[in-house]
């Protein structure tokens, strides 16, 4: 990490009314993030490469805006939005994603713009051809992602952990009720006579838990590498290996977990735990089976692990919301949770990361009640705000064990803010249900602290 920042809203003495979280916007991607304003030129990698077509599309849906207005569509979204396709100009990763969830309205779409709001925001958009380079784009851009993160998985894994050497190592399978071969006989007959003959030193110390990368054969370059390298791990080496798929973790955290996700969506590896002795130069390796938690299942339900598979198809977004019934259209889940560090790159693209404290974290919620602004969402923060929802409960974890949060299924920190919500709309209700939407995500303004 090249600098860590914390946001905050207040320094010292000082405080500042136009700071702080104005919209809970409920979006597709749940993360922990702000307005991308609120960094100025501080975004991910930016893009202009859309074809000739979408520009001509904006300039259209600006030119017919200039002439008949907006009316009831979203103004602000629209034209910014036709502006930039139209000029050329650079669009971040987050709005080329937001491009591709882009849904088609289109009212009596045998005219040229019908009753007008549906044709002209898919225009300001880049109509057909903006939505389908979006989406082309999106993909590779995931993959491009997702590549680097293998790799920089690997080049760690490469340089920690202990290659398993057969002819040193005797490998027991503890996990079994009784042997099935012969061979399996054997190599537990030598087992226990190593760990008869070891030194009383070795017997008073604790045995050392590692893992190992189980499993079939790899398909995927990640999973094959990382079972040929043929190595075990202690759990701090794999941790590790967390810091290179920023938002990519559970509830758009920073950091992807391989020891709970281990090679993304649908792998069918898991993580085996293991007991290692070693007395001068002998090692033995003693399974205890997969390990406990999503570690030890697989993230595919056909093909799975001993222990089963991840409920979430490890599509890394642990529960985002909870639903009360279908009737009640309420919607609960944390909108802020301290100390999770979250990716951004500046204008020279240099990777760094924001956070906020606990302490900041309650003033926000506090602010945001006494601002008035419970109201105020939108979705996949399109700057389309509507205050027709209803915020109807804020507050702050204390006990993460005994905290309503834990009871509705959460595993959040000391220190989150939590808010419900009803949902007054039944076409965004049916988007929640549908799982196109699946968590909050705050927007606002922030002051920049960079810490050691």
């Amino acid at each position: 990490m090249n600098k860590i920042v914390e946001l905050v809203i207040n320094l010292e003495e000082f405080e500042f009314e136009d700071l702080g979280v104005e919209i809970l916007s409920l979006v597709d991607k749940p993360a922990i993030e702000v307005e991308w304003m609120a960094f100025a030129e501080h975004e991910f990698e930016t893009y202009n490469d859309y074809p000739e077509a979408a520009k001509a599309n904006a300039q259209r849906a600006l030119d017919y805006a200039e002439k008949e207005g907006w009316g009831s569509c979203g103004e602000a979204t629209g034209k910014k939005r036709a502006n930039q396709l139209a000029k050329g100009e650079n669009i971040s990763r987050d709005t080329i994603a937001r491009m591709a969830s882009f849904e088609r309205h289109r009212q009596n779409s045998d005219t040229p713009y019908g009753e007008g709001c549906g044709k002209l925001m898919w225009d300001a958009w880049g109509g057909d051809e903006g939505i389908a380079w979006a989406q082309r784009k999106l993909k590779q851009i995931e993959n491009e992602k997702m590549q680097a993160f293998e790799s920089n998985v690997l080049e760690v894994a490469k340089e920690v952990g202990e290659v398993i050497d057969p002819t040193d190592i005797i490998y027991v399978d503890a996990s079994k009720e009784s042997f099935a071969t012969v061979s399996e006989v054997l190599q537990g007959i030598r087992a226990l006579d190593i760990l008869e003959g070891l030194t009383d030193e070795a017997r008073n110390q604790q045995a050392k838990t590692v893992y190992r990368y189980a499993g079939p054969s790899g398909q995927r370059t990640f999973c094959a590498t990382l079972k040929a390298l043929n190595k075990v791990y202690s759990r701090e080496e794999i941790t590790r290996m967390n810091f290179f798929n920023p938002g990519f973790g559970a509830n758009g955290s920073a950091s992807y977990s391989v020891f709970d996700y281990k090679g993304g969506p649908n792998c069918r590896h898991y993580w085996e735990e293991l007991a290692q002795f070693n007395d001068n130069g002998r090692n033995v390796l003693v399974s205890l089976g997969p390990a406990r938690g999503n570690a030890g299942e697989s993230n595919n339900r056909s093909d799975q692990s001993p222990e089963g598979s991840v409920s979430n198809n490890a599509y890394l977004m642990s529960q985002s919301w909870s639903f009360s019934s279908d009737d009640k259209m309420i919607i609960t889940g944390p909108a802020m949770i301290p100390r999770s560090l979250i990716a951004r790159k500046d204008e020279l693209g240099n990777l760094f990361h924001v956070y906020f404290t606990e302490e900041t974290i309650e003033k926000i919620a506090r602010k945001f009640l006494a601002d008035n602004n419970t109201h105020n969402t939108d979705i996949n923060h399109n700057g389309d705000v509507v205050t027709e929802n209803t915020l109807l409960e804020s507050w702050i974890v204390e006990n993460p064990e005994k905290d309503k949060a834990s009871a509705l299924g959460f595993n959040v920190p000391k220190g989150t803010w939590m808010t419900s919500m009803k949902i007054n709309n039944k076409e965004t209700w049916n988007k929640i249900k549908a799982g196109e939407l699946n968590g909050f995500s705050v927007e606002g303004s922030f002051l920049e602290v960079v810490k050691n």
